[in-house]
């Protein structure tokens, strides 16, 4: 699960990355499988301030969140790859990274373009769980 600006290319993706073969997996490319269910164009002043991101996962789907507006939702329904990700989505812990990648398959290498130093600028994060009623 990922919220992820590309190269500062002014677009946000919310991706689902995820591996069938639990718990021996890879969820990086070209092991893992990923369901790009979201791209957000973000305004031109997207860096100049703060904004919320959440992922809130429940029994039926997980929604990304940007500053309190659902971006993206997913239901585990079988994506590109043919793989049913469905037990996965409920099956297997999720796990929090936070990090600034340069370069890769993606976004392709740094040229004399690229800005550094790069920054990754986070004011909080929080962690929480809803309880059944």
């Amino acid at each position: 699960r990922s919220q992820e600006m590309i190269s500062g290319d002014g677009t946000l993706y919310s991706t689902y990355h995820y591996q069938t073969s639990w718990p021996a997996s890879n969820c990086s490319y070209p092991v893992g499988h990923e369901e790009v269910f979201s791209a957000i164009p973000m305004p031109a002043d997207w860096d100049s301030s703060y904004h919320e991101y959440a992922v809130e996962r429940s029994d039926s789907h997980i929604a990304f969140v940007i500053d309190g507006a659902t971006v993206g939702n997913w239901t585990g329904d079988t994506g590109e790859s043919g793989d049913p990700a469905v037990p996965l989505l409920w099956s297997v812990p999720f796990h929090l990274i936070l990090n600034t990648a340069v370069g890769g398959s993606w976004p392709g290498e740094p040229n004399e373009g690229t800005v550094f130093p790069t920054y990754h600028l986070v004011d909080y994060v929080r962690l929480a769980q809803q309880h059944a009623p």
